[in-house]
This record gives C-alpha cells, structure tokens and sequence, in this order.
C-alpha cells in the first residue's frame, strides 16, 4: 500500500491555514478485504470511550480527524459512467459503508480526473464521476443519502509522483470526516 500527500495542498495549507494540508490518502495497489477497507475508514476510539462506556461513535468526536482512501475507481477517459470492471471497488466500498463499525459515519465521495479536458470540463466531469458512485452506494447498497456527500476536485488533487495523464488519476476517493456539522 502506498501513501500520497498532495504537495500543493501543503503549499496552500502553509500560505493559507488550510486544514485539509494533513490529510495522507491511503491507496490500495490491489483490492483489498472489507476488513481491511473498514479498519482503514475507521477512525480511532477517543479516550474515555470504551466497551462498557455510553455508546458514542468516534465518528462524533470533537477530535475526530479525517481519514481518506483512495480506491481504483477508475474511470474511462471523459466518462463518468461505473464500469461493470470498476463495480468490484463499488461494491466492496457500498458493504464497508453498510458495515455497524462505520454506520454512524459520514462521507465525501471525491471525484478526481488527470489533466486532459480544460479545468472547467474536469471540475464538472470529476463531480459527475462522485454523483455516479454516489448514486450507485444509495441505489444498490441502501446507504442513506444523508451520509454520502459528492465532491468534484477535478485536477486539483493529482497523486504526486503519478503521471498527471495517468489513468491512476481518473478515479475516486471516499473520505470518512466524521460526522457532517
């Protein structure tokens, strides 16, 4: 497994307080278990929570601090359209997401693309890829709309050290935030 932290982002974060500049994307080179994609999204138990304390989802911590994973949910170039290729990523992103452990999470599904098309074409088309696998986890996994939130970043995100026309940057990403304030 690797892990991407967007320079730029740092840049931006440095010049402008982002909050975003800590975030580390976790990505899989092959697919991975439903275990390991729910560890991976679940957040750690803040102190004071426990097994025998009232039940409170670390999702709702006041600590909590974004967790993303970046999964091959490639895209064809200039489509949005779920592949029954890509569908495998879908399905094991839509039983994680159904999973007790996650259930009182909430998510930002983010569209990304490579730098082919003008930034206006890419900003909409990576919002679009977001909107379809959105679409597909509420339409074939029962995951409630209230907890899924479609991002379109078009090339603004490219993973460092990747070839900005890569297919590898034609994909989405689901980030766990907690809970949406």
């Amino acid at each position: 497994m690797k892990y991407f932290m967007y320079p730029s982002i740092l840049l931006l974060a440095f010049l402008c307080g982002n909050a975003y500049a800590t975030d580390y994307v976790k990505m899989y080179d092959k697919i991975p278990t439903k275990a390991e994609m729910i560890a991976d999204l679940m957040p750690p138990v803040p102190r004071g929570i426990g097994t025998t304390s009232i039940s409170t989802s670390p999702c709702s911590a006041s600590t909590f601090t974004p967790i993303t994973v970046g999964i091959t949910i490639q895209f064809q170039l200039n489509s949005s359209q779920v592949t029954q290729k890509t569908r495998e990523f879908v399905d094991l992103l839509g039983d994680a997401l159904s999973a007790d452990e996650l259930r009182d999470c909430d998510f930002e599904i983010e569209g990304h693309t490579d730098i082919s098309g003008s930034w206006s074409h890419n900003k909409l088309l990576s919002k679009n890829r977001a909107k379809a696998v959105t679409r597909y986890l509420i339409n074939h996994h029962s995951i409630s709309p209230t907890r899924l939130k479609a991002i379109g970043y078009g090339e603004k995100r490219l993973l460092s050290g990747i070839d900005s026309r890569s297919a590898k940057q034609r994909r989405v990403q689901v980030k766990n935030v907690g809970r949406f304030r």
